[in-house]
């Protein structure tokens, strides 16, 4: 016999949420086979059958408001729920940039006394890898909205919040942030495992195919259910995360390396990990689906070092996997990998060629675009500790591309190059005004003629362009240019919204 399911809405739909304004409204959940589902918000009703046991209402817009209820019911029963904002709703996915909360970021006393905002609202998606876990903890630190006070600010996405206080200064507009990340994973988590079914994107699954040929299912479980920090329901309360998060001194970094601790943790991936290909999107992401949003924020790549060539394939089949699982060509904006050099056992070697991919895919997929953050990295710390200039230069691209402001948002990015006999002139997208180059020279600016290196006598700026004197520049033939193409440095040529100048690289004659 059929067991009746219980009349409920989905988890996403709680007391002090944000809805998003100006779009159809999808709201979703449970209840016994048969009945008719009935919603009321803002002097608007909606109706549904449920069917097979679910229930779907899309609900015709609304407008931007606060403290609003919204009231649902089913056969006998009645769901209330108060709080709510309608404004401005975005998803922030990725990895530990992403994550990393207000606890860790450099602002963070000056935040909790001042940055209070009840018109900010997040909400962090459970850190599930596989059915079932949340059964085997308790994950009550997350998955509800936090109204941003001084109680739940620390569990604010660092990114997030700068993001979404500056729309909500700029829009005046309510704005609510679903945080749907985990540290260290690499994209193929993210996406569905038949959006990676096409050459050469199937390296990721053949790769996690052929771990499995020799892993002991029976002893993997028990190993991987035995370890807390597979658990990730209170990240506050690990202590290794926390050491890493706050950062380290080089010594302390040795001795961990050299730790039990850290030895132990890289075994091959399994079917309950969270790195495996489709985990996340199939656990977490599609939890979110299809709550309406405005459109998506993105920081991640850094686990996509080993495989750094088709960077730029998968953030395209990523991009479509995700908007097709919305049925909606969202906004994408996201972030360009910051310098960085050395952590633990990471490197930043392949960095320049996937912060090139990362540029290519902002110029071959609508409506995308991607903000650069070359001058605020870490040498010895992949999680750069000063997030407000990464969450306001996405705040930026959302306001000038997706809500139709009349401002400069986008870093200078090279366009092209004239050769003189004395001089190169370089030209660049996003610099009306000229640009500004802030101390005494252009740093990670390298240039060689004849492969030999060239310190330019001076560099002039203009309207969109830089010009670049040396002698025998006419004479030598062939030359280079490299700006920010390796894997720290610190980027000081900004355009006249302060954003700085995205690496590129151009050559001109032959060998």
């Amino acid at each position: 016999m059929a067991v009746l399911k219980e009349f409920r809405v989905d988890n996403l739909f709680q007391d002090n949420m944000v809805l998003q304004r100006d779009k159809p409204l999808n709201i979703w959940g449970e209840g016994p086979e048969g009945e008719e589902v009935s919603l009321f918000i803002q002097g608007k009703e909606g109706r549904a059958p449920v069917v097979r046991g679910k229930w779907m209402i899309t609900l015709s817009p609304l407008e931007t408001s606060l403290g609003e209820e919204m009231v649902i019911r089913c056969g006998g029963g009645e769901i209330r729920l108060s709080g709510i904002l309608v404004g401005e709703v975005w998803l922030a996915g990725g990895q530990s940039n992403m994550e990393f909360f207000i606890r860790y970021d450099e602002e963070k006393e000056t935040l909790l006394r001042d940055g209070e905002n009840p018109l900010l609202r997040f909400y962090d998606i459970p850190r599930i890898s596989y059915e079932g876990q949340e059964k085997e903890a308790d994950y009550s630190l997350y998955g509800f909205w936090r109204v941003c006070d001084r109680e739940n600010l620390e569990y604010f996405s660092a990114v997030g919040y700068y993001f979404s206080s500056l729309l909500n200064r700029d829009l005046n507009v309510p704005v609510g942030i679903i945080g749907c990340n985990w540290g260290g994973s690499p994209s193929c988590t993210w996406m569905d495992r038949t959006c990676l079914q096409e050459e050469p994107l199937t390296i990721w699954l053949d790769n996690y195919e052929k771990g499995l040929e020799t892993l002991d299912m029976k002893s993997y479980e028990k190993t991987f259910k035995g370890k807390k920090e597979n658990y990730r329901n209170d990240l506050f309360a690990d202590e290794t995360g926390e050491r890493l998060m706050f950062g380290m001194s080089d010594g302390e970094m040795e001795a961990f390396m050299a730790s039990p601790d850290y030895t132990d943790q890289f075994p091959p991936p399994g079917p309950l990990d969270p790195h495996r290909p489709g985990g996340l999107f199939e656990h977490m992401l599609l939890r979110a689906v299809p709550f309406t949003l405005r459109g998506f924020i993105w920081y991640q790549g850094e686990s996509d070092d080993k495989v750094p060539s088709i960077y730029d394939l998968m953030m395209t089949r990523l991009i479509s996997c995700w908007r097709d699982a919305w049925k909606e060509e969202l906004p994408f904006l996201y972030v360009q990998l910051a310098p960085f050099r050395k952590w633990l056992h990471c490197r930043g070697k392949e960095y320049p060629l996937l912060r090139e991919k990362q540029r290519i895919v902002s110029h071959t997929v609508p409506r995308v675009w991607m903000a650069s953050i070359m001058d605020g990295g870490m040498e010895k710390d992949i999680h750069p500790k000063r997030k407000r200039p990464v969450g306001e230069r996405l705040a930026l691209l959302a306001e000038g591309h997706v809500y139709g402001k009349d401002i400069l948002c986008d870093s200078p990015e090279f366009n092209r190059a004239e050769i003189g006999e004395d001089r190169v002139v370089l030209h660049f997208d996003h610099a009306p005004g000229g640009m500004d180059i802030r101390g005494n020279s252009a740093s990670c600016l390298e240039m060689t003629l004849k492969g030999k290196p060239v310190i330019p006598e001076r560099i002039l700026a203009g309207d969109n362009r830089l010009t670049l004197f040396a002698g025998g520049i006419g004479e030598a033939g062939r030359g280079e240019i490299r700006f920010a193409w390796k894997d720290y440095c610190e980027v000081n040529i900004y355009n006249r919204a302060g954003l700085p100048l995205k690496p590129f690289f151009f050559s001109w004659g032959e060998e």
